[in-house]
């Protein structure tokens, strides 16, 4: 049984063949074409948690040895292959401007698995390929670095100041308040924060920082806000389950 993430799948996994990759990488220029067709402003690449394009760049993962594995520049193959394809897709069938953005974990908890010195090498041929963002996902905005560089900075700050002003930044983690939102922006410079989990919480986020009623955000759940919060039942599941992922009202905590 493969555990990954908050996921269990009764099924071994095989290698895939050059042909599937191939195929593989046609289908995400196949998916942006539809988006563009959809009428979207752009698509984001999910090279994070645990997704197949990480699975290509991870050593935890991919122990490949052809062209599509080997060391971290080599394992860059599959990503860099499905970039370059929807590009080519979206100068092709986009008539204005559409976006493409990157989102990437910034480090694996397993030996061997994703290091920060080598999530920087990723960040590299992202800003060689000229992306409109690098989006990370992280469980905690603030979280350090576990191995691969030594600093007393997080790994927002630390990717902040490599990157500088070549790609925009957007950062997310565990921001349920405004306060938390501008103190994340002043702090580390980057000029986006996303919300994830905290719109899940208070859909209305955004409606009342606008008109400045922060002090009505939520910032906990409630085992009972499930229909008003119209999630599915299996997403409702993993919130109350999954330590740490959800801030749970301490008087609903499932026991």
């Amino acid at each position: 049984m493969l555990d990954r993430g908050f996921y269990s799948i009764d099924a071994a996994p095989r290698a895939l063949s050059n042909e599937e990759i191939m195929k593989l990488i046609k289908d995400f220029g196949e998916a942006t074409r539809r988006a563009i067709e959809a009428g979207f402003d752009g698509v984001e690449l999910h090279g994070a948690s645990g997704y197949i394009i990480q699975q290509f760049f991870s050593p935890h993962s991919n122990t490949r040895t052809d062209r599509w594995g080997g060391n971290a520049e080599k394992r860059l193959s599959f990503p860099v292959a499905v970039i370059e394809e929807v590009k080519r897709v979206a100068a092709e069938h986009a008539k204005q401007p559409f976006i493409i953005g990157y989102r990437l974990s910034p480090e694996e908890p397993e030996t061997p698995g994703i290091t920060m010195a080598e999530t920087f090498i990723l960040i590299d041929a992202l800003i060689d390929a000229e992306l409109d963002y690098i989006h990370m996902a992280l469980n905690d905005f603030w979280s350090k670095p576990r191995r691969g560089i030594e600093s007393n900075l997080s790994r927002v700050e630390l990717i902040g100041e490599y990157v500088g002003n070549k790609v925009p930044i957007i950062g997310v983690g565990s921001i349920h308040t405004p306060d938390e939102a501008v103190q994340a922006l002043e702090k580390t410079g980057i000029p986006l924060i996303a919300l994830g989990r905290e719109l899940i919480i208070e859909p209305n986020w955004i409606e009342k920082v606008e008109q400045g009623n922060e002090e009505e955000i939520k910032t906990t759940v409630n085992k009972d806000d499930q229909t008003l919060l119209a999630v599915p039942d299996p997403l409702w599941e993993l919130m109350f389950n999954v330590p740490g992922w959800f801030p749970i009202e301490k008087s609903t905590v499932q026991k």
